[in-house]
């Protein structure tokens, strides 16, 4: 477990997402421990030193020395689902309704827009440049150019059924 003493309080960075303007803007408002000790956290993922976990609330954890010490960062009100790094500078989260992409290693992160709001996208996996992120509603994003660009495809019987499918 992450020992309390390792998580930077005071030190947090707070945005509210602005639908409107499709940005995040600093806000003021911070956590406290308490409110900290009530989040869910749903991935994690390292690359040698460097380590991000996403959870509930927008809430994004960063350390850059193994774990030692953690930074939280808030980035709207989102309930993040998955996160991929390919790379320390560049990765991506999903969330229940939108996906966010990284090109700074988490200090800046940007909506990748989708069109489709309704859908909860539940994982995002690479394999190389080839990335697939899998959603409700039978929904599917696909890239071949390390999420540069992501192409939609919808899977008609899902779709029609209204619930996942096991793909394997």
């Amino acid at each position: 477990p992450i020992k309390e003493n390792s998580i930077d309080i005071e030190n947090q960075r707070v945005f509210i997402y602005k639908a409107a303007e499709k940005a995040f803007i600093e806000d003021e408002f911070r956590l406290d421990m308490e409110g900290f000790m009530n989040l869910d956290f749903t991935d994690i993922q390292f690359i040698g030193d460097s380590g991000w976990i996403v959870g509930s609330k927008g809430t994004i954890l960063y350390t850059d020395n193994g774990g030692k010490n953690w930074r939280i960062s808030r980035w709207g009100n989102f309930n993040f689902n998955s996160i991929h790094m390919i790379s320390p500078g560049r990765g991506f989260i999903t969330s229940d309704s939108v996906i966010l992409k990284t090109e700074n290693g988490g200090r800046d992160w940007q909506v990748v827009e989708t069109g489709d709001t309704s859908v909860s996208y539940l994982s995002i996996a690479f394999n190389q440049n080839t990335g697939i992120i899998a959603g409700t509603k039978g929904k599917i994003l696909y890239s071949r150019d390390y999420g540069t660009t992501w192409e939609e495809k919808t899977i008609n019987e899902a779709k029609r059924k209204k619930k996942m499918l096991d793909l394997n």
